[in-house]
């Protein structure tokens, strides 16, 4: 293997961990958190009606998948 081929293997391995890193952190808290009662009181709170949060979720959902492809 030489020099360039491990150094692309190196970047893919970062780029694909850096990804996932942050298809985690935007997606799962969404998924879990977009039916609770502080969620729902906060989007109340911001003026937007009751459905909106779970657009938002499903949303948020998507784009993690879109990201990962």
């Amino acid at each position: 293997m030489t020099s360039s081929t491990k150094g692309m293997k190196v970047q893919k391995i970062i780029y694909w961990i850096s990804t996932s890193l942050l298809v985690l952190t935007v997606s799962v808290p969404s998924a879990v958190f977009f039916n609770s009662p502080e969620s729902v009181e906060g989007m109340a709170r911001l003026g937007f009606p009751a459905y909106f949060g779970t657009e938002l979720a499903i949303a948020k959902i998507l784009g993690g998948i879109v990201l990962m492809l």
